[in-house]
């Protein structure tokens, strides 16, 4: 167990949002949904990656907001760094440069394929309700060889993150085709 795991209570139901932002037409919905969004999210993983732990995962719900577009074809989940939690990208040894002010990381940002311009447009409503919140830095993490550099060059070139140059693996996580550890690129955007 990692520390980030020690920090977080891993048996709280996750709050789960649909809809466009957390300021306007807020829903929460049962476990059950979150459970299929679950189900969705590690079945993207398990397509491309070998390793991935869904137990592992759910211990940030407790800090995390889960927002799916009106279609159900795109979702993201923003987890926010509260006093004495961890973000996920923590556990991979990442080193982030705040330790007082709120963050948060944005991640599990999917679409389903042919349906691009939905998961653009869901992160777009994430993002600007973000800019509503006290949160002052966004981290994400990105595969650059996933889908041959185009969900870095998103990431970089439409929402503006800027990657700071660290690279790290998660323990266990590899290509599913190569078997090779997966690095993943260190990338935040400044509100």
């Amino acid at each position: 167990m990692c520390a980030a795991q020690k920090r977080v209570a891993c048996n709280v139901v996750s709050r789960f949002i649909i809809g466009w932002s957390m300021i306007e037409n807020l829903e929460v919905t049962s476990p059950d949904q979150v459970e299929d969004v679950r189900r969705q999210y590690s079945n993207f993983f398990n397509a491309f990656y070998t390793g991935w732990s869904d137990d592992f995962d759910r211990c940030f719900d407790v800090n995390s907001d889960w927002y799916v577009g009106r279609d159900s074809a795109s979702f993201c989940r923003v987890t926010f760094r509260r006093p004495g939690g961890a973000l996920p990208i923590e556990s991979a040894g990442f080193e982030l440069d705040d330790t007082d002010s709120l963050i948060c990381e944005v991640n599990n940002f999917y679409h389903r394929q042919g349906r691009e311009e939905n998961g653009i447009a869901l992160l777009d409503a994430v993002l600007a309700t973000l800019r509503e919140t006290p949160v002052r830095k966004i981290y994400c993490v990105v595969d650059k060889s996933f889908m041959n550099g185009k969900a870095y060059r998103l990431n970089t070139e439409r929402y503006g993150f800027t990657d700071v140059q660290q690279t790290k693996c998660f323990v266990g996580i590899q290509h599913k085709n190569s078997l090779a550890p997966v690095a993943w690129s260190l990338l935040v955007k400044k509100l």
